[in-house]
């Protein structure tokens, strides 16, 4: 009994463990040539066996069952009706038919789902692999365990394929070469013309810095920054030490740095001023630097040719603005006369009419696009101080041409300020903020 036993346990044991393992391609990629670029990976598979070995096991360990009782107790299985037992070999029978009749084991043991682990894939097993898989020639294996397989017969026509292919992909890369030189060529023809027309010697030099006009560029260029740098144009010192370090003219352009900067100041206060005193200011300003630049200029050796010949432009330069300044402060004073003539003539409680722009502004002080518009203002004199330099008015109307009704509000363009119906400020009538007229 004890045999029997362990005879089924060991045909149990076995045939639960018949599991077979088949090759398959995980992530098929085809390619030309029936070659394609698979990971590879075993597929495991229960065998028949693994199935029909319940039905040995089953009528075996029941027929010996019942054999080993019937001879232990005969009357274990008999006839019911005369009472004689059963011989031995026919209770075993009936002990191994009832082993095959189990309610429900037959079809749960041939129709049941059971998983079975899958034995992972391995470098060294791609010969057996490839073998059972079919018959191709492995040609690549990349680091992520995937590998390129040929078919025998067509490996010569890949092999063809693929030169083709190289060789078509370097004919292509050539010409994409070919047509990006010759853009650039054009792309440097086109500002090295735009820098014979225009003197454009920077765009060319920031753009093509090893072109092939490099050398003429870089000497007319250096020529005509120097040229800045003598008459004090914005950013012309740090744009010579910039392109020019170690240019004809560097030493004496770093000699006269502070002149440069001063002179570049002055030109900067010019541009941004739009008042009488802004222009005065810049008039005074210009005649002292101007002061002492033909100083200093006695003052350098004649050794020091181009630092003179810098301070003399300096001075120059700076004797231009003065020039352009004092028309401008000239016009500002005839403008701020006839503005004081004008207001001789006005009265307490007469109206002034002045015609201007509005614009609304966002949140950061931007002007809002679409919302410029023109302005018909009208105030009433109430108040003239002794000097007649002040002027106290009352807002009476505020009339928008665009909606063509009066509006309830006027921000000025010029000023951060915000009239509104009724309300009283002061005027000065040489101020350029405004220009009050008496209404026809």
């Amino acid at each position: 009994m004890k045999r029997i036993c362990l005879l089924c346990l060991v045909i149990a044991l076995l045939g639960n463990a018949c599991v077979s393992h088949k090759p398959v391609a995980l992530g098929t990629e085809n390619l030309h040539d029936g070659a394609i670029r698979v990971t590879p990976s075993w597929q495991s598979k229960r065998t028949v066996w693994s199935k029909a070995w319940p039905f040995i096991v089953g009528p075996l360990a029941m027929g010996t069952f019942f054999a080993v009782r019937q001879n232990a107790d005969p009357q274990f299985y008999s006839n019911k009706n005369t009472g004689a037992p059963y011989p031995v070999g026919t209770t075993a029978a009936v002990g191994a038919g009832l082993g095959l009749m189990v309610p429900g084991y037959i079809p749960f043991a041939f129709f049941r789902k059971k998983n079975v682990r899958s034995r992972p894939y391995q470098t060294s097993e791609e010969d057996k692999w490839v073998s059972a898989f079919g018959n191709y020639v492995v040609r690549e294996r990349d680091p992520g365990g995937r590998l390129l397989l040929i078919p025998h017969k067509q490996v010569k026509d890949y092999d063809q394929t693929e030169q083709q292919i190289k060789e078509k992909a370097e004919r292509e890369r050539r010409e994409a070469e070919e047509r990006a030189r010759q853009a650039e060529i054009a792309r440097e023809e086109t500002a090295y013309q735009n820098f014979v027309k225009y003197d454009s010697w920077q765009y060319y030099l920031d753009h093509f810095p090893n072109g092939r006009y490099k050398n003429e560029v870089l000497q007319k260029g250096e020529v005509l920054a120097y040229k800045r740098v003598t008459t004090g144009s914005n950013d012309s010192w740090e744009t010579y030490i910039n392109y020019f370090a170690r240019g004809e003219h560097s030493q004496a352009v770093r000699q006269v740095k502070s002149e440069i900067i001063q002179v570049q100041n002055l030109r900067a206060q010019y541009y941004e001023a739009n008042t009488l005193e802004a222009y005065n200011k810049v008039v005074e300003t210009g005649r002292k630097l101007q002061t002492e630049l033909t100083e200093k200029r006695g003052k350098i050796p004649d050794a020091d040719g181009y630092a003179g010949q810098i301070i003399s432009g300096l001075a120059n330069a700076t004797g231009i603005l003065i020039t352009s300044a004092d028309e401008r402060l000239s016009k500002k004073q005839i403008e701020r006369t006839r503005r004081l003539e004008l207001a001789k003539e006005w009265v307490i409680g007469e109206s002034l009419c002045w015609t201007t722009s509005s614009v609304k502004l966002d949140e950061n002080g931007k002007e809002v696009p679409g919302t410029s518009a023109k302005m018909a203002i009208r105030v009433v004199i109430e108040e003239i101080n002794p000097e007649r330099t002040r002027f106290k008015v009352r807002i009476k109307e505020l009339f928008s041409y665009r909606l063509n009704k009066n509006v309830d509000s006027f921000r000025m363009e010029a000023a951060n300020r915000v009239w509104q119906p009724e309300e009283v400020d002061w005027l000065d009538p040489t101020s350029e903020e405004f220009d009050f007229k008496k209404c026809n």
